[in-house]
C-alpha cells in the first residue's frame, strides 16, 4: 500500500477582512487613529490646549489686575516665588503671572487672526487663478510675485509704519505679507485637480462655476489648507510678537508677550525671569502649533495605513 501523501492546504491570506474593517471606520476615526500614532503631536496639542484654556479663562481666574491704575513700584522685579507674586513682578511692580495669562489672549488673537486674514483671500485667489487660468492666472501670479519680491518683515514694518502702530494694523500688515503662501499653495493644487475626471464631469453636467469651486475643488483642498493654516499660526504669532517687540504692535499698558519680552530684556541681568517667561511661552506655543500641524498632516493623509 503506497503511502498517502499528506495534503497541505495553501494559506490564503485574504485582505477582505481588513478592507471591510477599514471601510466600516469613519474617515474621522481613521484620522484620529493616524494622529494618535504621532506622540509629539499629541503632546503639543495638550500643551497648546492648556495655554489656550488659560488665556480664555483669564477673566474668571483669581488673577491680579494686569494693568493696575496704582503701580506698586516698591515691589518691582520681585523673583519667582515671592509672596503674593507666584511668577514674580515686572519692572513696574505688576504681577507677572497675570500679565502672562492676559498677554496670551492678545498674542494668540494676533497670531490666529493674522493667519485667518491671510487664509481667506489667499485661498480665494488661489482657487480663482488655478481654475480660470489664462489672464486671470497671469494677473494673480504677477500680483503674488510683487508681494513676494519684498522681504516679509520689512514689508510688514513699512505697512505698520504707514498705517500707524497698533495691534490691528500689525495683524493686517502680517496678513498681507502671508497671502501669497496660501494663494500659491491652493493654485498649484487646483491646477492638478483641474484636469481630473470629476471636474470635467461636473462641467459637462452644467454645474455653475461657484458650485465647482466651492463644492468640488475647495473640499479637496481643505486638508492642505488646514495643515498649512495650523503651521502658519505659529509663524504669524512670531511676526506679530516681533512687531510688538519693536513697538509697532500692541501698545502699553496692554500685555503682550512680544512687548513684555522687549521691556524685560533691559533687566535681563537683574531679573532674567521677566524676559525668559514670555519668551518661553512664545517658544512653547509656536512649537505646539508646529507639532499639531505635523500631526494633522499625517492624520489627513488617507494614503497612510491605519
Amino acid at each position: 500500500m503506497a503511502d498517502a501523501k499528506p495534503t497541505v492546504a495553501p494559506l490564503a491570506l485574504s485582505t477582505r477582512g481588513t478592507q471591510a474593517s477599514s471601510a466600516s471606520v469613519s474617515p474621522r476615526a481613521q484620522a484620529w487613529r493616524r494622529f494618535r500614532r504621532h506622540p509629539l503631536a499629541v503632546a503639543g496639542t495638550v500643551v497648546l490646549l492648556t495655554i489656550v484654556a488659560l488665556a480664555l479663562a483669564a477673566p474668571v481666574l483669581p488673577l491680579a489686575n494686569p494693568t493696575p491704575m496704582e503701580l506698586q513700584t516698591v515691589n518691582r522685579l520681585r523673583p519667582v516665588g515671592w509672596p503674593g507674586y507666584l511668577l514674580g513682578s515686572d519692572e513696574l511692580g505688576r504681577d507677572l503671572l497675570s500679565r502672562l495669562v492676559w498677554g496670551g489672549r492678545t498674542s494668540l488673537l494676533a497670531g490666529i487672526g493674522a493667519a485667518l486674514l491671510s487664509l481667506v483671500p489667499g485661498v480665494a485667489l488661489g482657487l480663482t487663478a488655478g481654475y480660470f487660468r489664462g489672464w486671470v492666472d497671469s494677473a494673480a501670479t504677477h500680483l503674488i510675485d510683487i508681494v513676494m519680491a519684498f522681504p516679509g518683515v520689512l514689508l510688514a514694518i513699512a505697512i505698520v509704519a504707514a498705517a500707524g502702530p497698533g495691534l490691528t494694523n500689525a495683524m493686517v500688515a502680517v496678513a498681507i505679507v502671508g497671502i501669497p503662501l496660501y494663494a500659491r499653495l491652493v493654485r498649484g493644487h487646483v491646477l492638478s485637480l483641474r484636469e481630473r475626471e470629476f471636474i470635467q464631469a461636473a462641467e459637462a453636467l452644467g454645474s455653475s462655476t461657484p458650485r465647482i469651486l466651492f463644492r468640488h475643488l475647495l473640499p479637496n483642498c481643505l486638508p492642505l489648507i488646514i495643515v498649512a493654516g495650523t503651521l502658519d499660526v505659529g509663524a504669524k504669532l512670531i511676526a506679530t510678537a516681533s512687531l510688538s517687540f519693536l513697538g509697532l504692535g500692541t501698545q502699553a499698558p496692554q500685555p503682550d508677550w512680544g512687548a513684555m519680552l522687549a521691556t524685560g530684556r533691559q533687566f535681563f541681568f537683574v531679573a532674567p525671569h521677566v524676559a525668559l517667561l514670555p519668551g518661553l511661552l512664545i517658544f512653547l506655543t509656536v512649537v505646539s502649533f508646529n507639532l499639531l500641524g505635523e500631526g494633522l498632516q499625517e492624520a489627513l493623509d488617507s494614503r497612510l495605513p491605519l
